[in-house]
C-alpha cells in the first residue's frame, strides 16, 4: 500500500494559528442599536449605588479587550465610556446569587411578577424607571439566553446577538512575563519585576542563585514524574513521624528539597 495513504503528513509549524480569546462581552454597538442610550442610563444608575460594579474598570478598558475596538468605523460605539458601562451591566447580570436583591436579577427575569422577586422588581423599577421596566426585562432575558446557548456551544446561531467575541490574540509569554511571574508568586499588587529579575540572577552563596535552585528542584520533579507530589508528601510525613534516620535513599533525596532554601541562604 502506498505510504502516502497511511502515513499522515507532518504538521506545518510555520503558521500554527495561535488561539484567540473567545470571551463573550456585551457589545456597545448592539446595545446602542436595540436600546439606544437607555442602557447607559441603567448602568449609571446601578453603579452609582453599587460602586463595586465599576471598580477597577479604568485599567481594564485602557487595554484593547476586543477586536472590534480596532475597527475605526465603530469608534462612535466603542468609546471608553460605553465600553466601561457595558462591563457594568455584564457584571450586574453575572453577580453570584446572595440574599441581596441586586444579585437575583436572573431569577427575577424568569418570573418578574412573582411575589418571591418583589424586592428585585422594586429595585429594578427604582433604577431603570417603571416605564422602562419591560425593556430592561427584555435585555436580561436576551443576555441570559445567549449565555445558556454559549454553554452549549450554540452561541454562533444567535441572530443579532448582544454579545460579541473578544477575538484578540493573547500576548506571547515573553511579552507578559511580569504578570505570569507575579501570578506564580501570588503577588497581585505593586510587583517589582525588575527587582525580581535582579534577585533571580544574583549569586547569594558561592555560585548559587534563585534561578539555579529552582532549576535543581524542577529537574527532580521531572525525574520523579507524576509521582513526585505523592512521594514528596510521603517523605515529609515519615520525616516528621520517625525522623531523618528512618528515611530511605529516595526519601532523603526528596526531603532535601524542603531544606534547599534553608541550606542555601
Amino acid at each position: 500500500m502506498d505510504p502516502v495513504l497511511t502515513i499522515p503528513p507532518y504538521e506545518d509549524q510555520n503558521n500554527r494559528h495561535p488561539p484567540i480569546d473567545q470571551t463573550l462581552l456585551l457589545s456597545p454597538k448592539s446595545l446602542d442599536e436595540v436600546f439606544s442610550n437607555k442602557w447607559i442610563c441603567w448602568a449609571k444608575a446601578f453603579s452609582d449605588e453599587y460602586p463595586l460594579l465599576i471598580d477597577g474598570l479604568d485599567s481594564i478598558v485602557s487595554t484593547t479587550d476586543r477586536k472590534s475596538r480596532l475597527d475605526k468605523s465603530q469608534s462612535t460605539h466603542n468609546t471608553i465610556e460605553k465600553i466601561k458601562y457595558s462591563y457594568v451591566l455584564q457584571r450586574l447580570l453575572d453577580l453570584t446569587k446572595t440574599e441581596k436583591a441586586i444579585s437575583n436579577i436572573r431569577g427575577w427575569s424568569t418570573e418578574p411578577d412573582s411575589p418571591h422577586w418583589a424586592d428585585v422588581d422594586s429595585l429594578v423599577c427604582d433604577k431603570v424607571g417603571i416605564q422602562d421596566r419591560d425593556l430592561f426585562l427584555k435585555f436580561t432575558r436576551c443576555y441570559y439566553k445567549e449565555c445558556e446557548l454559549s454553554k452549549k456551544g450554540l452561541w454562533s446561531i444567535v441572530s443579532n446577538p448582544l454579545l460579541e467575541m473578544s477575538g484578540i490574540h493573547p500576548k506571547m509569554k515573553s511579552e507578559n512575563l511580569d504578570l505570569l511571574v507575579a501570578s506564580v508568586l501570588g503577588i497581585y499588587n505593586e510587583f517589582n519585576f525588575e527587582k525580581f529579575k535582579k534577585l533571580w540572577l544574583t549569586p547569594f552563596k558561592g555560585r548559587s542563585s534563585v534561578r539555579s535552585l529552582c532549576r535543581s528542584i524542577e529537574e527532580k520533579r521531572k525525574y520523579y514524574g507524576n509521582a513526585f507530589n505523592h512521594k514528596y508528601k510521603a517523605a515529609l510525613f515519615f520525616l516528621n513521624k520517625n525522623g531523618e534516620k528512618s528515611l530511605n535513599k529516595e526519601q532523603k533525596d526528596l526531603v532535601n528539597i524542603a531544606y534547599i532554601n534553608e541550606r542555601s541562604f
